[in-house]
């Protein structure tokens, strides 16, 4: 074989051998993708563990959403609980959950028995006895909505007092009548309104309190006023009814309504 021949023979190899080369590597790239884009029939949908109970509420085998609508009634449930009655005399107030804002650990709770149902078998154990965990929904309250629920309450109870005062006056005896003073009532809000914020974190969150009432005493006495409105000097005269007389009593009569 001369030296060109020799020469074309290896150039035409090393294309042959280049064309093996790509046409191999596009074909590895085609099974590769087909194989990285194939579905995966492997994935479970997510459930709680067997054992699961939140307050009471089985979750075992229920998804996130079953688990958050079973919660949701058991928050509702417990609200219902919360329920205070104060008295007094014909005035009641009553304090239930509408009056407060209530917030539930709920999210937290579940968050934390998805990890717990992740980490254990959602089987039984082999006694048959479930292997899971208890949890509970914790309520947190808010009484923003409260003072003012208890103030309004508070001024159909609420009297001033009242003071000592002159009912009559009897011209023929020249003496005075009186009427004596009456204490007056407050609610101690402040007082009542911790009662109530102890009954509703009780563990039963309902019962019924008394209202704490004071008396507000009124400041005058009777004796008081009674010295203020004696008699303090007298006059008289007589009266020839004559014409001077009667223009001159008739101008101190008129000085001494003034007076008076």
């Amino acid at each position: 074989m001369t030296r060109r021949l020799r020469a074309r023979f290896f150039a035409a190899l090393s294309l042959i051998c280049a064309l093996c080369l790509l046409s191999g590597c596009a074909i590895f790239e085609k099974d590769s993708a087909g194989s990285a884009s194939a579905p995966s029939d492997s994935s479970e949908a997510f459930t709680y563990a067997a054992g699961i109970f939140v307050s009471d509420v089985d979750l075992s085998g229920m998804t996130e959403e079953e688990a958050k609508r079973a919660l949701s009634e058991a928050e509702a449930e417990l609200e219902e609980r919360y329920r205070v009655t104060a008295s007094y005399g014909g005035e009641t107030l009553t304090v239930t959950a509408s009056d407060l804002v209530i917030e539930f650990n709920t999210d937290e709770v579940l968050q934390e028995a998805a990890v717990y149902s992740n980490t254990y078998p959602k089987a039984l154990a082999s006694d048959g006895t479930p292997a899971g965990k208890t949890y509970t929904l914790t309520p947190t309250l808010r009484y923003g909505m409260l003072e003012s629920k208890i103030a309004e309450f508070a001024e159909n109870i609420s009297e001033d007092p009242v003071e000592p005062d002159i009912a009559d006056f009897d011209f023929d005896t020249l003496t005075f009548t009186y009427t004596d003073g009456k204490d007056g009532r407050a609610v101690d809000t402040e007082a009542l309104e911790a009662a109530i914020i102890q009954t509703l974190e009780s563990d039963t969150h309902s019962g019924e309190i008394e209202v704490p009432v004071s008396a507000v005493p009124f400041t005058t006495t009777l004796e008081s006023l009674q010295a203020k409105t004696g008699k303090v000097a007298s006059f008289s005269t007589e009266s020839t009814n004559g014409g001077n007389a009667n223009q001159n009593m008739k101008k101190a009569m008129g000085l001494l309504d003034r007076q008076t």
